[in-house]
């Protein structure tokens, strides 16, 4: 068992969301995302949907929910709902290109 995190990157100005997970703190995961960001941009990456919200440049990173989760599978399908949640929502535009845990 390990203790996994569902988070959101959003831009309150655009209403644009990405859905995530992962066994990290946040900070860390966020500086993950930037790493990656810049990667990309050097033609060293491949291109993950957060990267439309990151390239906004006013964005915040939040936990929605916290878990104890037996591996990664559970928490991948965990976030996958999280993902059908918010893409119901009217309100904001979901940038993710993929459904995690299906």
């Amino acid at each position: 068992m390990f203790t996994g995190y569902i988070y959101i990157i959003f831009s309150e100005q655009h209403n644009n969301i990405y859905i995530g997970s992962t066994k990290l703190e946040l900070a860390d995961r966020l500086q993950q995302h930037e790493l990656n960001l810049r990667k990309y941009n050097r033609g060293k990456y491949n291109y993950v949907s957060s990267f439309d919200v990151l390239n906004l440049g006013n964005y915040t990173i939040q936990y929605i929910h916290k878990g104890e989760y037996k591996n990664r599978k559970a928490l991948r399908q965990q976030e996958g709902r999280t993902l059908k949640k918010f893409m119901k929502m009217k309100k904001f535009n979901v940038v993710n290109d993929k459904m995690e845990g299906e």
